[in-house]
């Protein structure tokens, strides 16, 4: 498939399937009478985040944009660790409180309206310049893909700092698609010091040789944490302490209700769906960091071993980013555009294309319904399949390309001889021993 075929059968996907959602909550919402969470696929629309804190006002009326809410209060100070306007601590890291401290000195309203529109105007931009076909195609393409997509609305919905996050870690893999390596680096290590996942993208420059471009990424992270800590009021002890302690009350409060499956797309919140109706799945729910150790580990072996080709790398990475942590809200399905665009940029027509076309598309669209138990959704349990059986036909394609079957092939040999020759030093230590 080239690059026009591919952009066009990845909006159809999605935009019947935006239809087809909306279309249905809208039947169940206004015929069969059913409110949230049947009503929308996204986030409970009366969350009064912004006007449920004490001595807050109401600021947004019927509030949305939660998420963006809290960083931007605990932005503004005092302290986001020690003394919040909230009353607990802040659970992002210090660099992106330091990042946000400028948009913290305007109002809400203006500072969430410029990060919402700075947001939507680098995906558009990046969509345009992506995506195949002539002006009006690639218009109509950047359209859909932005506002029929799932993870961008629930991205807008919640307005989390996710899609700064998003942007940096777009930036640095472009530039690493150009060779600009230490561009690259350091644009992800400003990503990684916000919020951490990132650092997975490490293994990228590992396995591809790039050790002076990893190191200055390792360090300039490190710097940019560092740096943070001492720019910000307290003592360096104290905002570790309430950090730890934020993160802390976050894991634990997963492990209650339904707080982690909700719009989930981590692979512990499917186990733990499927855990509702076979207990045998808990106990990958109870091993998981195993099973997220184990992930990580298949990925690295993948890299090391078949070396695909950079769109698949980014989309292991990306796919293991979102799966593996325990915590994973569907909008940091955002981060799937970089590998989908470099995957409808790739000049080689492949005979699985149409496979990735679909499970690109599958992703984006919305599964709100049926809801499975309370107030969790099926997109809980499909949305983590889905990115696996990503990754699966991600290995398996590049595990048939042509290059990697020879290198197979040339470690099989080399494990074969080192059999051989353990085997043929064997009796010769034996009968050495014997002569004695």
């Amino acid at each position: 498939m080239d690059r026009e075929r591919k952009t066009a059968w990845l909006v159809l996907i999605v935009l019947v399937g935006f239809i087809a959602a909306v279309i249905a909550h809208y039947i169940v919402a206004q015929y069969v009478m059913r409110g949230y969470p049947y009503s929308t696929f996204l986030y409970l629309p009366d969350d009064s985040n912004g006007g449920g804190w004490p001595g807050e006002p109401n600021v947004l009326g019927v509030h949305r944009f939660g998420d963006f809410y809290e960083t931007w209060i605990n932005s503004r100070g005092p302290h986001p660790y020690t003394d919040t306007p909230l009353g607990v601590a802040s659970s992002y890291f210090p660099l992106t409180h330091i990042l946000m401290f400028p948009l913290a000195q305007l109002s809400l309203t203006l500072s969430l309206s410029l990060y919402l529109l700075a947001f939507v105007v680098f995906l558009v931009a990046m969509l345009w310049r992506w995506v195949g076909g002539d002006r009006l195609h690639r218009a109509q393409a950047a359209i859909v893909l932005t506002a029929c997509s799932t993870p961008v609305l629930f991205l807008v919905d919640r307005s989390n700092v996710e899609g700064l996050v998003f942007a940096l870690l777009a930036c640095s893999l472009f530039a690493y698609r150009r060779d600009r390596l230490y561009l690259a680096a350091v644009l992800l290590a400003i990503p990684i010091a916000m919020k951490g996942a990132a650092g997975i993208f490490w293994l990228l420059f590992l396995f591809d040789g790039r050790f002076r471009a990893l190191f200055a990424s390792i360090a300039s992270s490190a710097l940019l944490t560092l740096a943070a800590l001492v720019v910000l009021p307290g003592s360096t002890s104290a905002n570790v302490d309430g950090l730890r302690g934020a993160l802390d009350s976050i894991s634990a409060g997963a492990t209650e209700g339904t707080a982690a499956l909700l719009h989930s797309a981590s692979l512990k919140a499917a186990f733990s769906v499927l855990g509702r109706w076979d207990e045998h799945f808990n106990f990958f729910v109870l091993h998981y960091k195993f099973v997220g150790l184990a992930v990580l580990l298949g990925v690295a072996l993948v890299l090391a071993l078949l070396r695909p080709v950079l769109w698949q790398k980014v989309a292991l990475l990306c796919c293991a980013m979102i799966l593996v942590p325990a915590i994973s809200f569907e909008y940091r399905m955002v981060h799937l555009y970089v590998p989908l665009l470099l995957f409808i940029a790739a000049s080689e027509p492949r005979r699985s294309d149409p496979l990735f076309v679909a499970l690109f598309g599958l992703l984006l669209v919305p599964k709100g319904l049926p809801i499975l138990f309370d107030d969790v959704n099926v997109g809980s349990l499909v949305n983590p399949l889905l990115l696996a059986v990503l990754m699966i036909a991600v290995v398996v394609d590049a595990a048939l390309d042509e290059r990697a079957r020879e290198r197979l092939r040339t470690i099989a040999a080399f494990v074969r001889r080192r059999r051989g020759l353990v085997a043929g030093e064997a009796p010769s230590v034996a009968g050495a021993n014997a002569g004695r």
